[in-house]
């Protein structure tokens, strides 16, 4: 998502207020009725400075998501139906029955959310921050996907181990570097092959903050499983900080995986990567024919705002 849109809310300033209010404005799927967007936004501002506790609201169909105040990955869902609009709606078109999602970096849960309303059997939900998966937890319960969405309390690497986890920084915390100086906590780590399901049709979505490298190092055996159908990876966090700047492109190209493009409206891939100024995100995919027929055939989601 565009940077903006990442801390806007997390910030009590009149730029960061124009920011968020011209992101709900702007947002594809809030061109039908813009000013119920508005609305949604200054009744959760107004409402999470008066009540004491989180609010409950509705997100996907059926799946609802609770919301307290600061939580950037959970508020824009309410404001634009879908935070994320081109790869939200891929996860509800491409996932089936059956399938398993792994979503690393699962924050509040958004996408573990999403998945599940899809119909996903198995969710994998990874988040290494004691508070945010309490609060993915909350979530979980909350629509009694407990026996389908899994919290793994972990970062993912490419080995096993334990890593230096920064705190207080709501979708921005990471995996914290030799120069960090930010509050942090011990985590332990493990790797996306050792969770691996052979040959089950599976999904990845990946948003790190940097760390991307390192979880795909520790995801060969997923990655040349022919039943993975495709890898999201936030790109924008892929800098310095942990050495090299890391290019997505080259270690997915190995494996067979290129980017592309989704258009939800029309259910329409396009070779290449999606615009930075509408996406951070890159969306890998190999066989791209049976994805085309998946979200071809995919069924139609309620959201807030409208449908997808």
């Amino acid at each position: 998502m565009p940077d903006s849109a990442r801390t806007s809310t997390t910030k009590d300033d009149p730029v960061s207020l124009r920011s968020t209010i011209g992101f709900i404005w702007n947002h594809p799927l809030n061109q039908g009725d813009r000013p119920a967007a508005i609305r949604r936004f200054l009744r959760w501002q107004l409402s999470s400075r008066i009540l004491p506790y989180a609010s409950v609201v509705p997100f996907v169909d059926r799946i609802s998501m609770l919301l307290s105040r600061r939580r950037t990955g959970l508020t824009g869902n309410y404001y634009c139906g879908l935070h994320e609009y081109q790869d939200m709606a891929f996860v509800l078109h491409l996932i089936r029955p059956g399938d398993v999602f792994y979503d690393v970096g699962a924050n509040a849960g958004s996408y573990s959310l999403l998945a599940a309303a899809a119909g996903a059997t198995t969710v994998h939900a990874f988040e290494p921050s004691s508070g945010t998966a309490d609060v993915l937890e909350q979530n979980i319960g909350l629509n009694l996907l407990s026996d389908r969405v899994l919290v793994h309390r972990c970062a993912l690497g490419e080995a096993p181990g334990s890593v230096r986890f920064t705190m207080g920084g709501d979708t921005t915390n990471h995996v914290a570097a030799a120069s960090d100086s930010q509050e942090h906590e011990e985590v332990p780590v493990g790797t996306l092959d050792s969770f691996h399901e052979p040959g089950v049709p599976s999904f990845v979505k990946i948003d790190v903050e940097g760390y991307e490298e390192f979880v795909l190092k520790g995801a060969r055996s997923l990655l040349q499983d022919p039943a993975l159908m495709g890898v999201l990876v936030e790109s924008d966090g892929c800098s310095k900080r942990y050495g090299p700047r890391w290019d997505p492109m080259k270690t997915m190209s190995e494996f067979g995986f290129f980017p592309w493009t989704y258009s939800p409206a029309a259910r329409l891939l396009t070779e290449g990567r999606i615009d930075r100024s509408l996406s951070q995100n890159v969306l890998f995919l190999r066989d791209v024919e049976f994805v085309r027929s998946r979200i071809r055939n995919a069924a139609q989601f309620r959201l807030v705002n409208g449908n997808v």
